[in-house]
């Protein structure tokens, strides 16, 4: 009888802990103190903490919906910066070929970014022009 009163104390301790920071406020929080370390010319701190950044697996973007596609697309953003900034960390360190597989990398993300988004923005999209055409032929008939 006891364990039953303990039930709600658990679930409001689950419900009170905070989410995982996304990609996004990841970057807007960290990026400034590495962009500080690039403009003192501190390439190989900039580039350790630019790499802390980057996630062990990329997330997948979520087509499902407009409103998942969007939240993907500034994921993926978010992502693609990150390799950015790490690769202009690669570039202040000297080290030319990492600098080059950042960027490469940020490239594929961006694309990758535009067909996510386009793909999952498609219904919307189809949704709007139809209410345009619709609209239209209301304003012809008048």
């Amino acid at each position: 009888m006891k364990a039953f009163f303990l039930i709600p104390a658990l679930v409001s301790a689950l419900a009170a802990q905070d989410p995982a920071p996304t990609l996004s406020q990841r970057f807007k929080a960290e990026s400034p103190a590495i962009n500080q370390l690039l403009t003192s010319f501190e390439g190989k701190q900039a580039l350790a903490k630019a790499e802390t950044l980057i996630p062990a697996n990329k997330p997948e973007f979520d087509k499902s919906s407009p409103a998942k596609g969007i939240a993907s697309s500034s994921e993926y953003g978010a992502l693609m910066s990150i390799y950015t900034l790490a690769g202009k960390a690669a570039v202040t360190y000297g080290d030319w070929e990492k600098a080059v597989r950042y960027f490469l990398t940020a490239k594929e993300i961006a694309a990758e970014n535009a067909s996510g988004t386009a793909t999952a923005l498609t219904p919307a999209m189809e949704m709007w022009k139809k209410a345009e055409n619709e609209i239209r032929g209301i304003a012809k008939d008048r």
